[in-house]
């Protein structure tokens, strides 16, 4: 496979992100799936589909440090599709390359007061874009699935 499902977007730790310490609060996990989550959305021109997704479930695991302008690269990916629910998993690698937090992020398809199954041609994009069983590693030169533009690199801090 020549690229990553899903979606790998940059970004860097801004000073209001981080907390006393002077490393990362951890509710910067939360915004960063959120940012790349919209740009996955975006890219597949189904944007307005983001308010009809509660999340019912949120877990984040934190493996390494991220300070004050540290870049970070995100990739996310649908991973597990359900009925109602899908499940998105979460890698973000700080400047270094290694893996800084890892999650996953369940929502549910409730464009009304309650959930009902995804229609087809959004189901069909979720299929088109989980991960083989291997996925490759974050940082691997990774393109948005069914778009030819390739990911950002950035440098370093």
């Amino acid at each position: 496979m020549d690229h990553a499902p899903g979606i790998v977007i940059d970004r860097v730790v801004e000073w209001s992100d981080t907390d006393a310490s002077g490393y990362i609060h951890n509710s910067l996990a939360n915004r960063l799936f959120e940012s790349a989550e919209a740009e996955f959305l975006r890219c597949h021109g189904i944007l307005g589909l983001l308010t009809q997704m509660p999340r019912v479930r949120l877990e984040f695991t934190f493996r390494s440090r991220l300070a004050f302008g540290d870049r970070v690269r995100v990739h996310a990916y649908p991973n597990r599709i359900g009925r109602t629910s899908l499940t998105w998993s979460m890698r973000a690698s700080g400047p270094d390359g290694a893996l800084a937090i890892e999650g996953q992020i369940t929502v549910v398809h409730a464009p009304g007061s309650s959930s009902q199954p995804w229609p087809d041609d959004i189901r069909a994009i979720w299929e088109g874009s989980c991960p083989p069983d291997d996925p490759p590693s974050v940082g691997q030169p990774a393109t948005v699935h069914g778009d030819a533009r390739a990911s950002d690199v950035g440098g370093g801090r």
